[in-house]
């Protein structure tokens, strides 16, 4: 009995042990448990000596656990494709060591180094370096499994094509290159993608046994990750312990001190960026240095010493990043004196013989040899700071309207700004929100920005226009255009040129917009010409004696006259709608852009694609024999206002007697920017997209086509709203 019981002492002692070690955490488990799910190859790279990411093969292994694994007991098998009916057999290495919670692992191949390689690696960067170890960039295997036994199966993954795994199975990733002519026969489901730059690696930690859902290709090349991408991404060992291998790249505003949301500038309102010009780096541009004019519009003078210019390109859409560039700053210093200008130049960077815009070099009031603006998107701010800003919108911290401390003003531009179109350009910083329609900031090498008035309502769109000085401007609208330095003394940047006084009608009547039959995208389902009465009295077109000239690129002359009828209310528009069907259904094949507003009179005239010309003329009943009525002299008392447009380089007449007329299409329209006439069709025109893939519904309203019982409303704005009959 005594036995018996000393017997059973034991046999609970021993219990007791066990349950007592089993619920201590060493740090060091290796229950088998533990193993598939936590372990994790997190990605494999196969080198060669003309590999152009890494020096070496290796693989890296990932614990996703919360709890150390030993890894004494487990094996990394490893084989290459040998044809397209077999991969060569297996070759294993058995792991030794301890793989920390939330960290790596690294066996590492031989040195396969080539001149072309990115990321260069050591020997002794790994927990194992195994001299013999070579994974092909064409294709290869590689699987964690529990055991050192000789591995006869192809595939690990699946051993009876039922979805049986080996005993011991832990995780496998198989990769090719190409999937027609690499060849490997284990994988989880189906293989993931490698190549000579480019590891596979996994999109994140959850598993789903599937090679190609699971892994990406990580570009080690060097037109592959950034640098920042690459401090996240690159393999590591062990000794680095605990890591989050999915980590966002830190940006380069990452480390800096934040920006933070304060008082603006006393200046702000006062002191206005005025214009803005760049060719970046084209030699064919019409514009020859990249420039910021400033504008004191006060009546005190203003120091400059203390304020920066700050500025930074954009981006393109295509790269999935929400980060323009970072800043670049210009410490200014001076005086700028009221109703003075102050001129910031970079070098001179055109080439061209006759550019539009050419301004001498050295020419600024501070000249920078390394102040390069893109011609595609970039941002300028002024800051009474001398700190770099570090956040992308001055004018807009915190997402609701603080701005940063010292903030003065601030102007955002882009070349493209397509939202049909993934490749377009994006800057984050700007005053307002932007619209690629409302194109009033778009930039370019033969376009500057320059404000419409001095008064600043804080939404670039509202404030500013662009400048177009690929094609000519009259003499006097181009000295007050141009960007002047302080020396040039007090101005009015707005002045009124000399141009010829219009005629009374000209002032009382004009054309709004025209344009021809739309496209599959969007457009008007016919030719239309809009009038609009920019006065406080109606116009009675019948007593009056107004008639319509219409004009095309592809007939010489002149080629309809109509005869205006009704009256135009003040302040409303007037609408005149070809009754022709367009002459090819192909130029109009898919459903118009909206439904037309009845027409205030309809008319047999088609205008073309190519160019036309429309004129409004008083007593010209008979169609006109001028090749363009704006600058005939004998026609002074008949001409009331005239558009000429054209969508190639052929010249063509327009208002303002330039060679080309301002650019057209089937679905972009061309339309006045706003109601100040100044007899020159380049300035007072633009193309405005209002295709389906450009343009939302709940936009249309601005720019839709009305007609005289519409009433008085503000075509610039488009107030009162009407919102357009959308098919």
């Amino acid at each position: 009995m005594k036995k018996i019981r000393i017997a059973l002492r034991l046999i609970l002692f021993v219990l007791m042990t066990g349950l007592f070690l089993i619920g201590c955490d060493d740090g060091k488990s290796d229950k088998k448990e533990q193993y598939a799910g936590n372990l994790l190859i997190l990605q494999a790279y196969g080198s060669s000596n003309t590999a152009a990411g890494a020096t070496h093969s290796f693989v890296e292994i990932y614990n996703k656990s919360e709890r150390a694994i030993r890894l004494d007991g487990i094996s990394l098998y490893y084989a290459i494709n040998f044809n397209e009916f077999n991969d060569i057999p297996w070759e294993s290495i058995p792991l030794s060591g301890t793989i920390p919670a939330k960290g790596s692992f690294l066996v590492l191949g031989y040195f396969q180094g080539s001149a072309q390689a990115r990321y260069k690696m050591n020997d002794d960067d790994g927990d194992i370096f195994a001299p013999s170890f070579s994974l092909s960039n064409r294709s290869f295997k590689v699987a964690l499994i529990e055991g050192n036994a000789e591995l006869n199966t192809d595939n690990p993954f699946d051993i009876d094509g039922s979805g049986k795994k080996i005993a011991g199975y832990i995780d496998m990733v198989g990769a090719v290159n190409t999937i027609d002519a690499d060849f490997i026969f284990g994988y989880e489901t189906a293989p993931a993608r490698n190549s000579a730059s480019e590891a596979v690696r996994r999109k994140n930690l959850i598993d789903t046994d599937d090679n190609s859902s699971d892994f990406i290709a990580a570009r080690y090349a060097s037109d592959g990750m950034s640098d920042e991408e690459l401090e996240v991404r690159y393999p590591r060992n062990s000794s680095a312990g605990s890591w989050d291998p999915f980590k966002e790249p830190a940006g380069e505003y990452d480390n800096l001190p934040p920006t933070n949301v304060g008082t603006p500038s006393v200046h702000a309102g006062k002191l206005l960026i005025l214009q803005i010009g760049s060719g970046g780096d084209d030699a064919e541009s019409n514009v020859t240095h990249s420039f910021v004019e400033l504008f004191n519009n006060s009546n005190a003078p203003i120091n400059l010493n203390g304020i920066s210019l700050q500025y930074a390109a954009g981006t393109k859409v295509i790269a999935d990043t929400d980060k323009d560039s970072k800043w670049e700053k210009i410490d200014l210093e001076g005086t700028i004196n009221p109703n003075h200008s102050f001129l910031i130049l970079g070098p001179r960077r055109s080439t061209m013989n006759s550019p539009g815009l050419n301004i001498t070099d050295e020419s600024g009031d501070i000249n920078v040899n390394d102040f390069i603006l893109s011609n595609r998107a970039f941002k300028v701010a002024l800051m009474e700071s001398a700190d770099l800003l570090t956040v992308q919108n001055p004018f807009n911290v915190n997402g609701a309207g603080g701005k940063a401390a010292g903030y003065i003003d601030m102007v955002g531009v882009v070349n493209e700004g397509r939202p049909d179109r993934s490749d377009t350009d994006q800057i984050l910083g700007l005053e307002g929100t932007y619209s690629y329609i409302q194109n009033q900031y778009r930039i370019s090498k033969q376009i500057t920005v320059r404000r419409k008035s001095l008064t600043d309502t804080d939404v670039n769109s509202n404030d500013f226009r662009i400048f177009q000085y690929n094609f000519p401007i009259n003499a006097a609208l181009k000295d007050i255009l141009f960007p002047k330095k302080h020396n040039f003394g007090q101005w009015d940047p707005f002045e009124i040129t000399d141009e010829p006084e219009p005629s009374e009608q000209t002032e009382r009547l004009m054309i709004l917009q025209a344009n021809t039959f739309g496209n599959a995208d969007g457009g008007f389902a016919r030719s239309l010409v809009e009038l609009y009465n920019n006065t406080s009295d109606a116009i009675n077109l019948d007593t009056g004696n107004y008639y319509l000239h219409i004009g095309n690129n592809t007939t010489p002359g002149w080629t309809n006259v109509i005869k205006l009828t009704n009256v135009i209310p003040a302040k409303s528009s007037y609408l005149i709608v070809s009754n022709t069907t367009p002459q090819s259904s192909s130029n109009f094949n898919g459903t118009p852009r909206a439904v037309l507003p009845t027409a205030d009179q309809e008319a047999d005239f088609v205008l073309v694609n190519n160019g036309f010309k429309v004129a409004v003329m008083i007593n010209q009943s008979t169609i006109l024999t001028v090749a363009n009525p704006f600058i005939e002299a004998s026609l002074t008392g008949y001409y009331i206002d005239m558009l000429g447009v054209t969508n190639t380089a052929t010249g063509f007449e327009n208002e303002g007697g330039a060679t080309r007329g301002p650019d057209q299409s089937r679905p972009q329209i061309t339309r006045r920017r706003n109601l100040t006439d100044t007899n020159n069709n380049f300035v007072d025109f633009e193309r405005i997209d209002i295709r389906k893939s450009a343009m939302s519904d709940s936009e249309l309203y601005k720019y839709w086509p009305r007609n005289s019982s519409a009433g008085q409303w503000n075509p610039m704005i488009g107030l009162p709203k009407i919102d357009p009959v959308v098919p």
